[in-house]
């Protein structure tokens, strides 16, 4: 009886000191839970660049609270009148780099005319407009019409072909 005693006393220790496995299917488990915990945990630790380009006069539209470019004065500030009932008015040229012409409308004129019916040329040459409203227009004037020797502004439809503004 001592010794089925000390044998079952032997069997609980041997058992006590057993490792249990776990199945097979749990280990590659844990493994892959470990490698997306530790990826997971990278990818968020690295922060991301983000850069932003400005330098298109059209890049305003895509940001809040923030204007197009602007183009710097550089030489001194011109007025020329545009005489009333004229279709034209002629400005002398020959100047350097990119200019900025701003055309200002008469008080009494209706303000959807530089708002939407209009559109500006130069010496013939249709321009972009940076910002109109109805009783402004900015025009841009490249570098190699700004050194004509003369500058003729005209308002004309915005529609090719189209009727010309009053």
């Amino acid at each position: 009886m001592a010794s089925s005693l000390i044998k079952r006393i032997n069997l609980r220790t041997v058992a006590g000191s057993q490792v249990r496995r776990l199945p097979g299917v749990t280990i590659p488990t844990l493994w892959l839970a470990v490698i997306t915990v530790v990826t997971l945990f990278a990818g968020y630790a690295v922060r991301p660049v983000v850069t932003v380009d400005i330098g298109d006069n059209r890049d305003g539209a895509f940001l809040v609270n923030f204007n197009a470019r602007e183009i710097d004065a550089t030489g001194a500030y011109e007025r020329f009148e545009w005489p009333a009932g004229a279709a034209t008015a002629t400005v002398p040229g020959g100047r350097e780099g990119i200019w900025l012409a701003r055309v200002i409308a008469r008080p009494e004129a209706d303000p959807i005319i530089l708002q939407r019916e209009s559109a500006a040329t130069v010496n013939g040459v249709r321009l972009e407009m940076p910002r109109r409203s109805g009783t402004e227009m900015f025009v841009k004037i490249p570098a190699q019409i700004a050194a004509a020797p003369t500058l003729t502004f005209e308002l004309v439809s915005p529609l090719v072909g189209g009727e010309a503004p009053p």
